[in-house]
């Protein structure tokens, strides 16, 4: 039977990690919540100010494609109309061309009646066009609009403002050429103001006269506003909130994604705050370009009316307000995306601290109890000894045996204390400082996080070498596909090379390989160790890493400047226990596990030598470690 005391004693050892392991869970859950809580605040905050400057960079974007869009296709305006009628000239001088080879026999009146006929009825550009000839004397063989000025002469006439365009077409037919010309003339429904004109004369020089074509850029131009106007309203999306739309100076929708708005002027839209939607856009326009904020009649993507920040350019040469926005509801819809993930994440937190604890919880009590049955059994054993020993020493050795006894429990607890300190003297410095944060109101989650990292660190590291010391030979790994440059960041976490003075230098080229992901980073990890000890008395420390594909083989090659491995010993360094370091510093078998985990476990291949390479126009030499892997076992 155990006394009271040691029955204390027992369970004090039993159930004090518990209770610890469960405070501590309770209050990081506690803290994770608060500041996930002063997190989302600041997101909120965050979120508001990148959603405006967003949207107001897409907008913007939008309506200046738009605008640059419309702008190259008003540039060529000209130039596609002169293309235009050239071609239709064109078309005219083959026809009349083939009329007079076929009928020049006949006498040159009977030819240019053949002419005429064939030329009077042709039409383009929605009938505006048409075809004109004019002799070198200036006399009109043909005018189809006009037709009572054929045979009269107009040499010496001019447009209204005074350009003798005429004389021009004879000056053509004369030099056996052709041309553009512009000048300045009437439309038919419109007497009262004049229009420029772009016109094209060709010579046919059998018959001595100029055949033409010509068009007025103002209705050219109107043709291809249409055009535009027709690609903006039809080509959009109705779920679009960021649609664009045009507005003519005078109030009317050009385009619009409700078809309904288009050709009306909506001049008097007011929303609910007093705001002249249209006015407000046509003004900002004529500055030139800004944003305006209003109550938009209607957000496509709700079919209700919302707040909305609208982006505008101006088209003075047209007198077009082109514009696009965005609505306030959609940062609605964001942030509450954000609280869901806020929410998502505080889950997380919970789960995963719930989990460390209960698997934390598990090993404590296994460990309690494998040691408390220790001790209640050396408990007994002892006691049985102190009983036997006053058994066969009789009363005088009974207080030998006594003292015997409480020396060896103490020993036994003195291991024990021992074996705990470690352990709970970090745990009880973390949580200290911790307090210590939160009293002096200067934590944050990233250094709280870190510390239980840190924790859990020691803890999976510990538990996962056992695991690899004790699997090591076992056949049964699984691999997984890896990106080689995820592999190096993951390495060059678990070691510091930069405080050490070292210069790493990387030629990576990311590679998907099928592998044990840890396995190879322990061997990274061991041979970057190799450099940086080797590195350690040396005044330039310079590593060099290659990863490059050749021949369907991944090469990986690690080069330090430590000067190289004596030739002497060079294909000894992958022989368990050899190591040219002191005692204190190695045991001799990194560079064997690194050789056995890639041959064995990896199917990969590693050698060594000593070369050299040029840094910054300095050579240098040291040892080059060399992986390769075949990369036809990534098909598997």
């Amino acid at each position: 039977m155990l006394k009271e005391n040691e029955t204390k004693l027992l369970n004090f050892i039993k159930f004090s990690p518990l209770i610890f392991i469960s405070i501590i869970a309770v209050i990081i859950n506690i803290l994770i919540y608060g500041q996930n809580q002063i997190h989302f605040e600041q997101e909120v905050k965050k979120a508001q100010k990148d959603f405006i400057h967003t949207q107001k960079i897409i907008v913007k974007n939008h309506v200046e494609t738009a605008y640059q869009d419309i702008i190259n296709e008003k540039n060529s305006i000209e130039q596609r109309l002169k293309e235009q009628i050239k071609q239709k000239v064109y078309e005219a001088y083959a026809i009349v061309e083939n009329l007079y080879a076929q009928h020049k026999h006949e006498g040159q009146e009977h030819v240019l009646k053949i002419i005429k006929d064939a030329l009077r009825n042709i039409r383009f550009n929605d009938g505006r066009g048409y075809i004109f000839i004019d002799h070198v004397s200036g006399v009109k063989i043909l005018q189809p609009i006009h037709p009572q000025f054929e045979g009269q002469n107009f040499l010496h006439f001019k447009d209204p403002k005074g350009y003798e365009f005429v004389q021009t077409i004879a000056k053509t037919i004369k030099n056996n050429e052709e041309r553009f010309d512009s000048y300045y003339w009437y439309k038919p429904d419109n007497k009262e103001q004049i229009f420029k004109k772009i016109s094209f004369y060709k010579t046919f020089k059998p018959l001595d006269f100029a055949i033409g074509a010509g068009e007025y850029i103002d209705d050219f131009t109107n043709e291809l506003k249409e055009k535009i106007l027709h690609k903006y309203i039809h080509n959009k999306r109705q779920n679009d909130n960021n649609y664009l739309f045009i507005i003519e100076y005078n109030g009317i929708y050009l385009a619009h994604i409700k078809q309904e708005y288009v050709g009306k002027n909506r001049m008097a839209l007011t929303d609910k705050y007093g705001n002249k939607i249209t006015q407000l856009i046509i003004n900002t326009a004529k500055e030139g370009e800004g944003y305006v904020r209003y109550f938009g009649t209607i957000m496509p993507q709700t079919g209700k009316p919302a707040m909305k920040t609208t982006f505008v350019k101006g088209l003075q040469e047209w007198d077009w307000a082109i514009a696009a926005g965005f609505y306030d509801k959609e940062l609605q819809l964001l942030l509450q995306q954000k609280e869901n993930e806020l929410i998502e994440k505080n889950k997380q937190y919970m789960k995963k601290i719930f989990f460390v604890s209960l698997v934390l919880t598990a090993i404590l009590i296994l460990i309690t109890i494998y040691i408390s049955k220790i001790l209640r059994n050396s408990f007994f054993e002892y006691k049985q000894q102190i009983i036997k020993g006053i058994n066969e020493n009789k009363a005088k050795d009974k207080l030998l045996y006594q003292q015997a006894k409480m020396a060896a429990m103490g020993e036994m607890l003195a291991n024990i204390a021992h074996q705990w300190r470690q352990p709970l003297s970090l745990i009880s410095s973390v949580a200290s400082g911790m307090k210590v944060q939160k009293e002096l109101n200067i934590s944050n989650q990233d250094d709280e996080i870190k510390a239980y990292d840190a924790i859990l660190k020691h803890v999976r590291y510990l538990s996962t070498t056992i695991d690899d010391f004790r699997n090591y030979f076992r056949p049964d790994k699984e691999k997984t596909r890896v990106q080689i440059r995820e592999v190096f960041d993951k390495t060059f976490q678990l070691i510091d090379l930069k405080s050490r003075g070292i210069r790493v230098i990387q030629h990576i080229q990311d590679v998907e390989l099928k592998t044990l992901e840890n396995e190879l980073i322990q061997v990274l990890i061991n041979i970057l160790n190799n450099a940086k000890d080797a590195l350690q008395d040396k005044r330039e420390k310079i590593i060099i890493i290659n990863v490059e594909v050749q021949n369907n083989l991944l090469i990986i090659s690690i080069h330090d400047s430590a000067g190289g491995i004596d030739e002497a010993i060079q294909n000894r360094i992958f022989e368990p226990y050899f190591t040219t370091k002191h005692k204190a510093q190695g045991t001799g078998i990194g560079l064997y596990m690194v050789e056995e985990i890639l041959t064995r476990h990896m199917g990969a291949n590693i050698e060594v030598k000593n070369s050299e390479f040029e840094f910054e126009n300095t050579t240098y030499s040291g040892a080059e470690f060399i992986i390769t892997f075949n990369l036809d076992d990534n098909k598997a």
